[in-house]
């Protein structure tokens, strides 16, 4: 799952290149992925808390970090991209 949201983000940023709403828009994402971990990381606890089986939970959660994760290296892309782009400009 992970390889193919890798993949699918690559293909994107091949298509559309990198620009501010492009950036926007991967921001977004990565405060909505933060609040589903929030989300699953109470579950987990409770679950633990509850003496109840936790391996679905916890395999969600590694699952969302996972996925955290690629958004955040995909971000990072966009913005070294943007300062490469603005220091050509500069140039």
């Amino acid at each position: 799952m992970r390889a193919s949201l890798q993949r699918l983000l690559l293909k994107e940023l091949e298509n559309f290149g990198f620009n501010c709403e492009q950036l926007g828009n991967v921001q977004r994402q990565i405060a909505e992925g933060r609040r589903r971990i929030e989300i699953q990381q109470a579950v987990v606890e409770r679950l633990t808390t509850n003496v109840q089986d936790v391996e679905l939970a916890e395999n969600t959660l590694n699952n969302l970090v996972e996925i955290q994760r690629v958004f955040e290296q995909y971000r990072q892309l966009i913005v070294d991209a943007m300062e490469r782009n603005q220091r050509v400009a500069l140039d």
